[in-house]
């Protein structure tokens, strides 16, 4: 609508009936802000999943990769019987 009908629309309210109107808008402005808000909850709950999913799975790799080396130190032919020793404690620690 034309601003020049709205305001004649307007005036042509009772004080009453523009009170109401009011307050609908305030109410649906309301509610468009709560929306808002609960919107920007969602999308932070969801990013925060993301990040500890995304940890998650660094932390596991990281995991993966010691327990990869520590068994490479196991097994290889050169390891002293300390550091034979030290990795099969370790490998039995992440477990």
């Amino acid at each position: 609508m034309k601003t020049e009908q709205v305001e004649k629309a307007w005036q042509q309210l009772t004080p009453k009936h523009q009170a109401i109107v009011l307050e609908a808008v305030d109410i649906l402005l309301r509610e468009q802000e709560a929306n808002g808000k609960l919107n920007k909850a969602q999308e932070t709950r969801k990013r925060n999943e993301q990040k500890r999913r995304e940890r998650y799975e660094r932390e596991n790799a990281e995991r993966e990769a010691t327990a990869d080396a520590l068994r490479l130190v196991r097994d290889h032919p050169d390891s002293t019987p300390a550091q034979i020793l030290d990795a099969i404690k370790m490998i039995k620690e992440m477990k």
